[in-house]
């Protein structure tokens, strides 16, 4: 298993984020499981840019999965190597696996959806398969982008003000693809904003 750590950066990295990072990387290099690790993050003020970048570099350099953390999440080195773990019991073929978080901005509401596209609710329940998730922390195997036809991220509008993110088109296009979208629903990760938001936080959820 050769994993490519991938951070999509729009304007610096939060502490929190950078901090669970250095953590992190120490776990994972010591995984005996893990052939290579290579961090490499893009600055790009379009989103959907910056993760094509990275996954062209993966794909170049001949690695077989891609551990996605986005610069303002706050996170333990216990969650990265249950989604570690979880795609290497799982070789061969497409593979989508992350965490669910809070949005930053109000109503501070789920990030993956369920198979009806509806926000999916927070809570304990294992790993099941999902509508699409928030790729802020989130394993995808290489193979996803050799089965996707490019555009593999687009930013695109729905309707009035509303907008689907990059993420969400990439999970959208998969199923298309027969790909499963999968969320670990046990982990409970930070996304930092001028709070530091959580599901199991019910102060900044009714806020």
């Amino acid at each position: 298993m050769k994993i490519y750590i991938a951070v999509p950066t729009y304007d610096g990295w939060k502490p929190e984020m950078g901090s669970a990072l250095a953590l992190s990387m120490s776990v994972l290099t010591r995984d005996d499981k893990i052939e290579a690790c290579h961090l490499s993050y893009c600055e790009a003020t379009n989103p959907a840019e910056g993760r094509a970048t990275l996954v062209e570099d993966a794909i170049g350099l001949g690695y077989s999965h891609m551990l996605w953390i986005d610069s303002d999440m706050d996170f333990k080195p216990a969650d990265v190597a249950k989604l570690v773990t979880f795609a290497h019991g799982r070789p061969g073929g497409e593979l989508i696996v992350g965490a669910n978080y809070v949005k930053r901005n109000p109503p501070h509401i789920s990030t993956a959806t369920d198979l009806k596209g509806e926000p999916l609710e927070f809570g304990d329940g294992g790993t099941e398969e999902v509508g699409s998730i928030g790729m802020g922390l989130c394993v995808t195997s290489i193979d996803v982008f050799a089965k996707i036809d490019r555009p593999w991220f687009v930013n695109a509008w729905i309707s009035g003000s509303e907008y689907m993110g990059e993420d969400v088109w990439l999970c959208l296009q998969a199923r298309k693809r027969g790909i499963k979208n999968l969320c670990d629903k046990d982990i409970d990760i930070g996304h930092v904003g001028k709070e530091n938001f959580r599901w199991r936080s019910p102060r900044t959820l009714s806020s």
